[in-house]
């Protein structure tokens, strides 16, 4: 096989189409954060990759904090 991307996790997620022409899905965490989004119920100022990540995401938006790491 050969090399298709070269990078951090987070820039690959943020490239639904190449995912797709690679035959690859979003992490659980990923798609269901971006679902959160297109409903508008909940922002992100970075995807959450993990269901940890996302945890703690929507913990600190419910708490009113809405300054996400």
């Amino acid at each position: 096989g050969q090399l298709q991307f070269s990078g951090q996790p987070r820039a690959l997620f943020a490239q639904p189409e190449f995912l797709t022409t690679q035959q690859l899905a979003l992490p659980a965490a990923v798609a269901f954060a971006k679902q959160l989004q297109t409903a508008g119920i909940s922002q992100f100022n970075q995807l959450p990759l993990t269901l940890d990540e996302l945890a703690h995401a929507l913990a600190r938006q419910l708490k009113g904090d809405h300054h996400e790491q």
